[in-house]
């Protein structure tokens, strides 16, 4: 699984976006990742108590999809 960063985009991104609204996250779905795409991987790291990088790798999107699938669907 290939780390997405700042600049990356497609749907690897537009997926990690999803999970970061599933999450509660307030954030766009472009399929870019912006300033506030890693601004909330940033957030979200710091929460789950991750290295904070804003880098999404294996780890944190590992996390994120366990936290996005039992997050309540609103």
């Amino acid at each position: 699984m290939n780390s997405l960063i700042m600049g990356s985009s497609g749907y690897a991104v537009e997926s990690l976006q999803d999970m970061l609204s599933d999450c509660g996250y307030t954030i766009d779905v472009t399929g870019n990742f912006d300033d506030m795409t890693r601004q909330a991987v940033c957030s979200f790291q710091k929460k789950e108590k991750i290295d904070v990088t804003g880098i999404a790798d294996e780890r944190t999107l590992t996390i994120l999809a366990m936290r996005a699938a039992t997050s309540p669907t609103w």
